[in-house]
């Protein structure tokens, strides 16, 4: 399902739905290089939920560095175990750059914020 007029769009395989909030989107491409069989940005809608498996395109999602590519795992029908959504949290100090995380993480440092 796709809502192309609104600045969320959610495209969905039936296991899980992208979310795209094309507001936040910062154009790295890194979705149309790692995925272009999912994400191409000269079809419409560019979003193709059965391009790949979940799996693949869960994990590409997980690169976006701009969190404007989420995606949530659809509930299963009763009785299926369906997709375990990943628990895994990402640091990377990317070079002249910011630090990237990716995950639920909380950052505590009382030297930034001196009381």
């Amino acid at each position: 399902m796709s809502t192309e007029t609104s600045a969320v769009n959610e495209y969905s395989n039936g296991e899980i739905t992208i979310v795209w909030k094309a507001d936040l989107c910062i154009h790295s491409a890194n979705c149309v290089k790692g995925l272009p069989q999912v994400f191409d940005t000269q079809q419409k809608p560019w979003i193709n939920a059965q391009g790949a498996s979940s799996a693949e395109i869960m994990a590409q999602v997980q690169k976006c560095p701009s969190g404007a590519l989420t995606y949530y795992v659809n509930a299963a029908p009763e009785g299926e175990a369906g997709i375990p959504t990943p628990a895994v949290m990402v640091a990377e100090v990317i070079a002249d750059g910011p630090l990237k995380v990716e995950g639920r993480v909380q950052i505590k440092n009382d030297r930034w914020f001196p009381g």
